[in-house]
């Protein structure tokens, strides 16, 4: 990459020059608190001071007397030097005079231990002065400042808390260089010590961004937002200019701390059409993600690419017996300066995710944060994958949070586990096995992460949070099966069916949670209850024979992975018992057999079902042993009565005398064919009926000539197979075997 001018020479030495840090307090007993401010100054200015001076005021006011002010001494081996350059520019960039890059040193300060009786107060220190900056008016004092409320008023009650402040992680970069025209995510990212994993959600953060301060109430005055066009990429011929976006407000302001372009005019090469207005602040997590279009080459010291950016986060409690409200119990602010360089280094994309498909874990990805919603119980996977536009660039991702990820975000085990792995590499890898334990439902956990890469002169950088979201336990991940009855037929339901009085069902067990854990498959036991259960009630499948409407349920446990014994699920089933439907009898009508019953009769022949024959009446084609029985009931399972007694029906054949039927062609190759009658003097009706007695086509010829009668038959329409056609007359029947091809 090419270096811009601002880093290519040393600053002039202009008093102090403080870039930023903040002021944050522990509680460490009843009362007691420590103090620690985190200072950060221009390496080009004068040296960090030996102490500071720690001031303690009500709230309420900027001069109250007495105003206890307590040493802040430099706390030992806290000193660092800035190291945002590759090793070959990191040499350079030594807070010494033989250094020629600019760079920046930080040093933490700290009281011995003091008491701030219960009130409201304001905790503060001031430095001069201020660098020139490019969003800023002159080069005021510094004040860092934190808000302690140990003493909550409610409805005239007072209520004394103790109280730690949000911690800023001390490997986000307070000063970050940023490339111009490349998006960038910055984050203020604390934690809060007064959540533990006992009490996880005491307290919530709300981040905000504000004015910086010059004195007690007393913010720094921005300058005029740019309302003409501004020369960027000066290097081109003719220069590129930017355009201010439309309804800017007058002055810089907290949430507009920089340039953003909406359009550009002149030569481009990097700005022309990009819409880079935008400057995203998340008051959830602490991040802003913007994309600066204006870099000005000019002297450094005359600050016109140094912008300064004030996060805030307001801490907020649940005090007991006052519901869900909150209060707010303190504050603490965070003051950085960003610097614009110029560079052709690309920064590192945002990382991309993947996990277990059908663990029910979600990731969604947004301009800062990553967010993976998992759910309790469940065992799921989460890769997250690091690259960086160019391909020749190594990656390093930190994490920047507090404590260890393993042992105290994830509980050791109780949410899962984390790996890093690939780093230094073109492309490093994360890897979460989550399967949390039902009591950490609803927990959010923030990991926040910064990505360098290893270009020169200066590191590209992205801050990331992974946000992760733990759901609400679920326990209605198990149906239940129901197969069986006099009819075997089956459904899946986890409300109801039925049974038939005197019959049994067999009830399974079925779980749709995913069928892994961290090392191998699944198993899971099963706890039936309900009466009627035929032998045992701890297996998938259980035989019942309830006597009356009874319901089943069942608890399904999962005997690996972490948490056993809690992560179970439930479902039921009502079984309904139907009675058994009266045995039916057949009586003769003619050649007609009827069933006692009504509806629901169901025809059998040599205990053959007869497809579709079930109503009241049945005339048989052909010869054999003909029952009937009943069936009561809808859906899955029915009943059925016993069988009636078997009617023989040996021949239906009782042809007339001096009568003769014949049939041509037989067989018919194409359903057309010819009925033949002779000796038929009176009406005839004729009928076809298929091989399971169902009749399928009739016809009447109301005066057949006794010398010989011709009917045709059209079964072009039915399907291949054997056929009976009955012919009936006064006196007689007749019947005839047909084959349609």
């Amino acid at each position: 990459m090419s270096c811009g001018l601002a880093l290519c020479g040393q600053q002039q030495a202009r008093a102090t020059h403080i870039l930023g840090g903040q002021l944050t307090y522990v509680n460490v007993g009843p009362n007691q608190y420590v103090v620690t401010l985190s200072l950060y100054r221009d390496c080009s200015g004068a040296g960090l001071p030996g102490s500071m001076t720690l001031t303690v005021r009500p709230s309420t006011s900027c001069t109250a007397t007495p105003a206890p002010a307590y040493p802040m001494n430099a706390v030992p081996n806290s000193r660092y030097v800035g190291s945002q350059y590759c090793p070959a520019q990191q040499q350079q960039a030594q807070c010494t005079s033989a250094g020629t890059l600019p760079n920046f040193e930080s040093e933490q300060y700290r009281t011995a231990t003091i008491t701030v009786l219960p009130g409201q107060w304001t905790m503060s220190t001031e430095i001069c002065c201020r660098p020139y900056t490019a969003n800023l008016v002159g080069q005021g004092n510094f004040r860092y400042e934190a808000q302690l409320n140990n003493r909550i008023v409610v409805n005239g009650q007072n209520v004394d808390i103790q109280n730690s402040s949000a911690q800023y992680s001390l490997l986000d970069i307070p000063v970050p260089f940023v490339y111009v025209n490349q998006r960038t995510t910055i984050g203020f990212n604390t934690t809060d010590p007064n959540n533990t994993p006992l009490a996880p959600d005491t307290d919530s953060l709300v981040y905000s961004l504000v004015a910086p301060l010059d004195q007690c109430n007393v913010p720094v005055v921005y300058k005029p937002y740019p309302n003409n066009t501004i020369a960027v990429v000066p290097g081109s011929n003719p220069p590129c200019y930017i355009l201010p976006p439309t309804n800017t407000p007058a002055n810089y302001t907290p949430m507009l701390p920089m340039p953003l372009s909406f359009s550009t005019t002149g030569v481009c090469p990097v700005l022309q059409g990009v819409n880079s207005g935008q400057f995203v602040f998340d008051a959830s997590a602490g991040y802003f993600t913007f994309t600066p279009s204006s870099y000005v080459n000019s002297a450094p010291s005359a600050g016109d690419n140094k912008y300064v950016v004030v996060g805030k986060v307001d801490e907020y409690r649940r005090l007991p017996g006052f519901g869900n409200r909150r209060f707010l119990v303190g504050s603490v602010r965070r003051e950085i300066v960003i610097i614009i360089i110029n560079g052709t280094n690309s920064v590192p994309s945002p990382p991309t995710a993947s996990s277990t498909p059908g663990s029910g874990t979600t990731t969604v990805s947004t301009a800062d944060s990553l967010f993976i919603t998992i759910q309790p119980c469940n065992y799921s996977r989460v890769l997250l994958r690091f690259t960086d536009p160019d391909p020749q660039d190594l990656l390093t991702v930190i994490y920047t949070g507090q404590g260890d990820i393993n042992t105290d975000i994830l509980q050791s085990g109780d949410i899962g586990s984390y790996s890093l792995s690939g780093n230094g590499t073109a492309q490093p890898r994360i890897r979460f096995d989550f399967q949390p334990s039902p009591s950490h439902a609803g927990r959010v956990l923030r990991i926040p992460f910064v990505v360098l890469d290893n270009a020169c002169p200066v590191l590209g950088f992205q801050t990331k949070v992974l946000v992760v979201r733990i759901a609400q336990a679920r326990r209605d991940l198990a149906t239940i099966a129901v197969t069986g009855g006099s009819s075997g037929s089956s459904s899946v339901t986890t409300n109801l069916a039925t049974a038939c009085q005197g019959g049994s069902l067999m009830l399974h067990g079925l779980i749709s949670r995913p069928d892994s854990v961290r090392n191998g498959l699944q198993t899971y036991s099963y706890a039936w209850t309900g009466a009627g259960i035929v032998g045992t009630s701890n297996t998938r499948s259980i035989t019942v024979a309830p006597q009356a409407t009874t319901r089943y349920r069942l608890n399904v446990t999962p005997n690996n992975g972490f948490q056993q014994g809690v992560c179970g699920d439930t479902a039921s089933v009502l079984i309904q018992v139907a009675p058994q439907p009266p045995t039916p009898n057949i009586s003769r009508s003619g050649a007609m057999l009827v069933s006692s019953a009504a509806t629901g009769n169901q025809w059998f022949i040599n205990n053959s079902a007869i497809s579709g024959a079930t109503g009241n009446t049945l005339t048989p084609s052909v010869s054999g042993s003909y029952t009937v029985a009943v069936r009561t009931g809808s859906g899955a399972v029915q009943c059925e009565s016993g069988r009636s007694a078997a009617v023989a029906v040996s021949s239906t054949r009782q042809p007339l005398p001096g009568s003769s039927l014949r049939i041509v062609p037989n067989p018919t190759p194409d359903g057309h064919l010819t009925v033949l009658l002779s000796g038929y003097r009176q009406a005839t009706t004729l009928v076809l009926f298929d091989v399971l007695g169902r009749p399928v086509q009739s016809a009447a010829i109301a005066s057949p000539n006794a010398q010989g009668t011709s009917f045709p038959l059209d079964l072009s329409l039915l399907p291949a197979g054997v056929y009976v056609l009955r012919v009936s007359t006064a006196g007689g029947v007749d019947v005839c075997r047909i084959v349609r091809e």
